[in-house]
């Protein structure tokens, strides 16, 4: 007779790849069934479905030794056990079709996330494209856009003192920046355009061909300068440059100051913290460094030792 022994999950490459089974036992025997690969390329059994088989392989403790046997195609039967045979064939059948059905629908979930993670990256792809033509078009725009004045040059192609203020004003206009640093790029922005104060008009045309125009502020390749088809393009292009490149000027020479501060800070609380008597020796040896014009032996210059003595004398009088 058989009986249901339990679910047996085997990844057995004779078996289907990793799938819980149902085993039985008959006469002490533990049976389940196998299907194996054959190997031959366009073997419909093999590629549509778990394998050949079923063959029924069986496993026994005998004498404290596992051993196996083979039992064919079929599950071995007596007078008793035909009724159970065919249900165990019953539900292996269905659990194969299910298996198979498994398999079937896991394909197709693969396929989707595929096919999902691809428009994902076309997506992405599109989106990084559409910014950068943004961006260009942002940064292209200004030059055409706030041209919003007809300037009428000289025969020469030359601006005017009155023309380049009034592309100045245009420009700078569209531009967020400190009076400070507006002050500053225009003084600049003046400067570079006429040499000398009797100019009344540009000299930006100094060669020949279809970009005669050279800016004064800004380098081009190989060592040269930047060069225009007209005057007006060039002047509109060179104020926001003028401007971005002051306020990167300031900044750094905030930076600069900051971290000179924060320096001058940190000398001054160690000497804060030092006792009065080596803070009196360590001026003593200073101003003698200062007196001798030999800064041998210090990490700084004569002239920052003499400002170390004034913020010494400070803190000593506080300190007293």
């Amino acid at each position: 007779m058989y009986v249901l022994v339990r679910n047996v999950y085997t990844s057995n490459t004779r078996n289907t790849q990793g799938a819980y089974i149902m085993a039985v036992q008959y006469e002490g025997w533990s049976i389940v069934a196998q299907y194996r690969k054959c190997g031959k390329q366009g073997c419909k059994t093999c590629s549509e479905g778990p394998g050949h088989g079923p063959y029924y392989y069986g496993t026994k403790v005998i004498d404290g030794r596992r051993r196996s046997k083979y039992f064919g195609k079929t599950l071995p039967t007596d007078d008793n056990s035909q009724d159970d045979i065919q249900d165990v064939a019953v539900l292996q059948s269905k659990i194969q079709s299910l298996e198979r059905e498994k398999e079937q629908f896991l394909r197709q979930v693969r396929d989707l996330e595929e096919r999902l993670s691809a428009y994902q990256n076309r997506s992405k792809v599109n989106q990084q494209h559409s910014s950068a033509i943004d961006t260009v078009v942002q940064v292209e725009m200004p030059a055409s856009v706030h041209s919003v004045s007809h300037i009428e040059m000289n025969d020469s192609g030359e601006l005017s003192r009155d023309q380049i203020e009034m592309i100045w004003n245009e420009e700078s206009s569209q531009v967020e920046a400190t009076q400070e640093v507006l002050s500053q790029a225009h003084n600049s922005y003046i400067n570079g355009l006429f040499r000398n104060t009797q100019d009344k008009h540009t000299r930006l045309n100094q060669r020949g061909g279809n970009r005669p125009f050279v800016c004064p502020f800004r380098s081009g390749g190989r060592g040269g300068h930047r060069t225009f088809g007209n005057a007006e393009r060039l002047v509109r292009t060179a104020v926001p440059w003028l401007i971005e490149n002051v306020s990167k000027q300031q900044a750094t020479k905030y930076d600069i100051a900051s971290q000179a501060e924060r320096k001058r800070q940190g000398y001054r609380n160690r000497y804060q913290a030092m006792p009065l008597n080596q803070l009196q020796a360590l001026q003593d040896k200073m101003r003698r460094s200062v007196e001798s014009g030999n800064a041998v032996g210090w990490t700084m210059s004569l002239s920052e030792l003499e400002q170390q003595l004034k913020m010494i004398e400070k803190v000593i009088a506080e300190k007293s």
